[in-house]
């Protein structure tokens, strides 16, 4: 049974499957600005050595290329999705995102906590 159909029977969402050939961070970012797709979700590891977690995570890469929003999530994770935090400098760049944080918070249905830095 392929990795699909036991997340789709599990959850009862509907999974689709595609297939590319490339380089992986490359392929992520491409798939990601075809038509369809409003964000990303992809995982993160908790790697001891900063070194590694500075200059090897592929999570931050996708998620300084990427033109979409993209969700990190870690390995031990809450299932539920209750609560967001949205971290505010008051700059243009962040309050343009709040409206990103309202549709997640409308998706999740969940409550946005503004925390100002």
């Amino acid at each position: 049974e392929s990795f699909a159909q036991v997340v789709a029977k599990k959850s009862g969402v509907k999974v689709n499957t595609l297939v590319e050939r490339g380089k992986l961070l490359d392929k992520i970012i491409e798939v990601s600005e075809r038509p369809g797709y409003k964000f990303i979700v992809v995982g993160t590891t908790t790697l001891k050595d900063l070194k590694h977690r500075i200059i090897g995570s592929n999570a931050l890469r996708i998620v300084r290329n990427a033109k979409c929003p993209v969700i990190t999530t870690r390995e031990k994770y809450h299932k539920k999705c209750d609560n967001i935090i949205l971290p505010l400098d008051m700059t243009k760049e962040t309050i343009e995102k709040v409206s990103k944080a309202v549709q997640f918070a409308k998706l999740f249905d969940s409550k946005i906590h503004a925390v100002s830095v």
